[in-house]
C-alpha cells in the first residue's frame, strides 16, 4: 500500500488534470460559439466580396506529386530503420 504522502500526490494529480481539462474544454467552446458568431455575422458581406486565391495567382509547387511521395516513402524508412532497434529492445524487455 502507498503511503498517505503519495496517494495525496496522486489525488492532486488527477484533480489537477480534471481541472485542467475542464477548463480547456470551456475556453475551447467559448472560442468556437465566438468564431461561429463572428463568421455568421461576416456571412452577409462575402456575396460580394472576391476570393483571396481568384486574386492572387500562386506558383506552381516546387516538388510534383510523385517527388513527394518518394520523399514520403524514404522519410518512413529511414524512420523504420532507426527505431527498429529501440523497438525491439522495448518489445523484449515487456515495455
Amino acid at each position: 500500500m502507498a503511503s498517505v504522502l503519495a496517494q495525496e500526490r496522486l489525488l492532486g494529480l488527477a484533480l489537477g488534470g480534471t481541472l485542467a481539462a475542464s477548463v480547456h474544454v470551456c475556453l475551447q467552446r467559448q472560442i468556437w460559439r465566438s468564431t461561429g458568431s463572428v463568421v455568421d455575422s461576416m456571412a452577409q458581406f462575402q456575396k460580394d466580396v472576391v476570393p483571396v486565391k481568384a486574386m492572387v495567382d500562386l506558383p506552381p509547387p516546387l516538388f510534383g506529386e510523385q517527388p513527394r511521395t518518394a520523399i514520403v516513402r524514404n522519410w518512413n524508412l529511414l524512420l523504420d530503420t532507426v527505431t527498429r532497434p529501440m523497438v525491439r529492445l522495448l518489445s523484449e524487455k515487456g515495455l
